[in-house]
C-alpha cells in the first residue's frame, strides 16, 4: 500500500488469501485488457469506415 510519496506499508498474507488476491488481480487485468481490445477494434473500425466515406465507397457486411 503506498500511503504517501514517503511511506509504504506491507502486509503478509496466507498462501490462500494471497492466491484469492492474484485470482481477483488477474479477473481484472483481462477486463481491461478485454476493453483495450474492443477499443482498438471500434477505433480501426471508424478509420475504415471515415477513409470509405472519404472515397465514396460504402461497404456492406
Amino acid at each position: 500500500m503506498l500511503e504517501s510519496d514517503d511511506f509504504v506499508t506491507a502486509e503478509s498474507l496466507d498462501y490462500w488469501r494471497f492466491e484469492k488476491f492474484m485470482r481477483r488481480a488477474r479477473l481484472l487485468l483481462n477486463t481491461f485488457q478485454q476493453f483495450r481490445t474492443m477499443c482498438e477494434m471500434a477505433i480501426a473500425e471508424e478509420k475504415a469506415a471515415r477513409a470509405a466515406a472519404a472515397t465514396g465507397f460504402t461497404a456492406t457486411a
